[in-house]
């Protein structure tokens, strides 16, 4: 008996273009800030040598999404939490390392597997109206902390004795620098720099001083600050929730692996990126707030905060001007590149929905997109088109197509993916 099939999931097959790649400047070899890998280099990292060569040139993109989650609300969120309560709120940080590295390593993947970003991909699979409704809500929401960056800014400006007017406009200066480059690699040093001003952050600690057996058991045994009113206790957990864990890091990151053109064949050393970017962040978090609470600790401003220029003029009182001047300037460095972030964020969510939404066949190929994630370490497949395609539903078109442009980008032979979807045609 003949089977017939829609006309529809004929013309969604022969609609799907071969590669889900969006130009073909995200084609070629990956250029990081330290390191370079060739276009045509597959051979085996059997090394130890060569294994972190390899991870000096895919290390960025989860080195700068974490650490630029240190900007101005995490300063005043993580001191406040430290002048306030002391230390007992540690433990939050330990719950949210798991929930960092879920979210983020799913995006790694999502990225790396499709060759598109977050925005286009929920475009594809949910429609415009959520497409529209993630895009907007991620550009008024990176508006507004842009508003908090400038107020950190000033903040510290205002400690340092400088002029705040022409701080700022040297600030907003800067960060249209920085997203102004015309260079990848420029780009990413710029951004590793700031990333590595933010380690200041534990000489700070260091001069302060908390008593680190306090810090470890608060930061793994959960209690709540005693005598604390818990309506005010739970709005500053949701506050470290929040600064902590945001949309804009699933929307960045998948658009820098796109942009530094790394592929699923290096999904594990870009999964190393990620965690020692995870691991930076929870320590400045964790320095943030221990300094915080030592230099106030015994004193009446504790449980007294009002911003982070009340902070810096505590740290100078406590342990002296030196920290209060390492603590402003960490501020105002992580801010310059915070407000980077947010700006090359947009530029890249616009460029990626600036094609219009997908049609019902790109949406069946999205859809095949994600079928593929859970072969996250290598992708086996090719590019090309199947003659089968027009026997086969839409999404079983569409999942093949995602596969052979996976495939595509990390160059490998075509006939397997051919194979393996007549095989599951047959199935």
């Amino acid at each position: 008996m003949t089977k017939h099939i829609p006309l529809q999931a004929t013309a969604a097959c022969a609609a799907v273009p071969p590669s889900a790649v969006l130009d073909s400047a995200h084609l070629g070899e990956i250029r990081g800030a330290l390191g370079t890998i060739a276009a045509d280099d597959r051979a085996p990292r059997r090394t130890l040598k060569a294994r972190l060569q390899t991870l000096l040139a895919i290390a960025g993109p989860g080195l700068i999404v974490m650490v630029g989650d240190n900007d101005a609300g995490a300063f005043g969120t993580y001191t406040q939490a430290g002048q306030n309560y002391g230390t007992t709120l540690l433990w939050t940080l330990l719950l949210l390392i798991p929930v960092l590295y879920v979210n983020q390593e799913m995006v790694v993947r999502l990225g790396a597997v499709t060759g598109v970003g977050h925005a286009r991909l929920i475009f594809a699979r949910f429609g415009k109206f959520w497409g529209a409704f993630s895009v907007a809500d991620l550009f008024l929401l990176n508006a507004l902390t842009l508003v908090t960056e400038f107020i950190g800014i000033s903040l510290a400006l205002q400690y340092l004795g400088l002029s705040q007017f022409w701080g700022v406009i040297a600030a907003a200066v800067i960060i249209t620098f920085a997203v102004s480059t015309g260079d990848f690699r420029r780009f990413e040093r710029f951004a590793l720099a700031l990333v590595a001003g933010s380690l200041l952050l534990i000489p700070i600690a260091v001069m302060v001083h908390p008593p680190l057996p306090q810090l470890a058991h608060d930061f793994f045994v959960p209690k709540m600050p005693a005598g604390a009113p818990l309506g005010e206790v739970m709005l500053l957990i949701i506050a470290i929730v929040g600064t902590t864990i945001a949309p804009w890091q699933l929307f960045f990151q998948q658009s820098y692996l796109i942009d530094k053109r790394i592929t699923p064949r290096f999904i594990r050393y870009e999964r190393w990126d990620l965690c020692v970017g995870i691991g930076l962040v929870i320590i400045g978090a964790v320095a943030m707030i221990g300094f915080s609470a030592a230099a106030f600790a015994g004193r009446p401003e504790f449980g007294a905060y009002t911003d982070a220029l009340g902070t810096a003029h505590g740290l100078e009182q406590a342990a002296g001007r030196l920290p209060a001047i390492l603590f402003a300037g960490v501020a105002r460095r992580q801010h310059h590149r915070c407000g980077g972030r947010f700006a090359v964020d947009r530029l890249r969510d616009r460029r990626c929905v600036s094609g219009g939404a997908f049609a019902a066949s790109q949406a069946a190929r999205g859809e095949g997109f994600l079928c593929g994630l859970c072969r996250t370490d290598r992708v086996r497949g090719g590019a090309g088109g199947d003659a089968g395609d027009a026997a086969r539903p839409a999404h079983q078109c569409g999942a093949d197509a995602g596969r052979r442009a996976a495939a595509e980008r990390d160059g490998v032979s075509a006939a397997v993916v051919q194979r393996q979807g007549r095989a599951r045609a047959m199935g």
